[in-house]
């Protein structure tokens, strides 16, 4: 509701109520912005708020108007930074353009009188500080195609002549009710965490979670500096070192939400680290004197490690990945039912054709590409599996050597670089790192073609087609 009536044209006044942290300021920055730099709605977005301290006045504040004004406009300069951060580029930097080229300009109530604001989206914070009188002489200033937006909490005044039913934000909510050019929304729910405005060594974070902070992300950069004086700001993230029920106990705190659990390893432990050596020299030396198989040895080495408490049966739980194992599994039958069931013949007789024309290389090339094409949306073993009875039927068909085709699909089926889910480890790093499906296409292209070239021009003069 909130964000249909500040982006709709035709409501030309909006007030905005509710208790710090529901958001007020930040929706009608968002929206103005929106206004004024994508639509192109509205010349500029003028922002003020009542020049009213907190408590006993600082006095005389030296500087240019500008200079002086920024200390009243901390809160909006704030909420700007959020709304403006990314990776690349700095909100500071973007804020200082949107000021210079007067898409923003931030005034004082105090030289408001006489003028006339036309085209413009204006929004008034912290509204509840303003007299009915002041209220009404700003709405009076808005001209043509102007929209006024008026923010506050009518329970956090800080002028001493106000209470919450004289004030100009209630006195225009009252008599503005139903009428066809203004609209009002209440904001109940608070998103402001008591962290915000403090630092960690005030609340007690370790004691109070149970959690260790090792960093401070803020803006998508992290926050230098002694992490325990370091004031928390809304939105900030932070990496913390906590037990394993940390994200179930803090999940629905108010405080701060638990947006990622790393699902990373514990940190290492080097006392054990010569435990970890003896049972992979003894899996190794099991397997070479064929007293056990790999399989046998595999699991031994992998069982030891549980009873000699290198680590706990549920990191091991953890670290099988069910769908890579059965992935692999499922891709040998895969491929004995390819050749058993002749599909093998038809496809290898397909890719003759192909690569007829190019020769005998085209005939490798044709099976390279295919299980280039192939390891994708299979695994690599899949891939593998499937065409290796295709290639060799292909070899034998044109009379060629099959082992350099045989090669070729050890090769194609060991890069899978165009999507994440051809392999294991693009897997991993896919969800781990954050990356976009089209990220491994666009880098992944490149390296296939050149793997492709290299391949057929290298793999004929090491194994001889014919």
């Amino acid at each position: 509701m909130a964000f249909e009536l500040l982006l709709d044209d035709k409501i030309k006044l909006v007030t905005l109520v509710g208790q710090a942290g529901t958001g007020k300021t930040l929706l009608a920055l968002a929206c103005g912005l929106a206004k004024v730099i994508h639509e192109e709605r509205f010349k500029k977005l003028l922002v003020s708020r009542p020049i009213m301290p907190l408590g006993q006045d600082i006095g005389y504040l030296p500087g240019t108007k500008d200079e002086k004004l920024s200390h009243w406009m901390g809160p909006i300069f704030d909420n700007l930074h959020f709304l403006l951060a990314s990776e690349e580029r700095d909100p500071d930097e973007v804020i200082k353009r949107l000021i210079q080229e007067e898409s923003i300009t931030l005034e004082a109530l105090t030289y408001i009188r006489g003028r006339s604001i036309s085209k413009q989206y204006l929004i008034v914070d912290e509204a509840q500080n303003l007299t009915p009188h002041e209220i009404k002489t700003i709405i009076s200033r808005a001209g043509q195609d102007t929209k006024v937006v008026l923010t506050g909490d009518p329970y956090q005044i800080d002028n001493p002549y106000l209470d919450a039913s004289s004030n100009g934000l209630t006195y225009v909510v009252e008599r503005m009710r139903g009428q066809e050019l203004a609209g009002h929304v209440t904001l109940k729910k608070s998103e402001r965490s008591e962290l915000a405005g403090a630092t960690l060594r005030d609340v007690g974070f370790r004691a109070r979670f149970g959690a260790a902070v090792l960093a401070i992300n803020r803006a998508s950069a992290q926050v230098p500096g002694k992490l325990g004086s370091i004031t928390l700001r809304p939105g900030d993230v932070l990496l913390v070192l906590a037990h394993r029920d940390f994200s179930t106990t803090w999940r629905t705190g108010s405080d701060f939400s638990v947006i990622a659990a790393l699902d990373e390893p514990p940190p290492p432990r080097p006392a054990r680290a010569w435990l970890v050596s003896i049972a992979f020299l003894a899996m190794i030396a099991l397997t070479a004197t064929e007293v056990l198989s790999l399989l046998e040895a595999s699991i031994a080495a992998a069982a030891s490690m549980i009873v000699l408490r290198v680590i706990s049966p549920r990191e091991a739980r953890r670290s099988v990945n069910l769908n890579v194992v059965l992935m692999m599994a499922l891709s040998v039958p895969l491929g004995s039912a390819v050749a058993a069931s002749g599909l093998a013949g038809e496809v290898a007789l397909l890719l003759g054709h192909v690569g007829d024309p190019f020769g005998d290389i085209g005939r490798l090339g044709a099976v390279l590409i295919a299980t280039m094409i192939l390891t994708e949306p299979l695994s690599n073993n899949g891939a593998a599996a499937v065409m290796f009875p295709i290639a060799v039927a292909t070899a034998l068909d044109a009379g060629l050597d099959p082992r350099a085709f045989v090669v070729a699909v050890l090769i194609g089926a060991s890069c899978s670089f165009l999507t994440p889910i051809g392999y294991q480890t693009n897997m991993m790093v896919y969800g781990l790192g954050g990356y976009r499906f089209g990220d491994f296409a666009r880098l992944g292209a490149p390296l296939t073609l050149i793997t492709a070239a290299t391949t057929l021009a290298v793999l004929p003069l090491v194994i001889p087609l014919r």
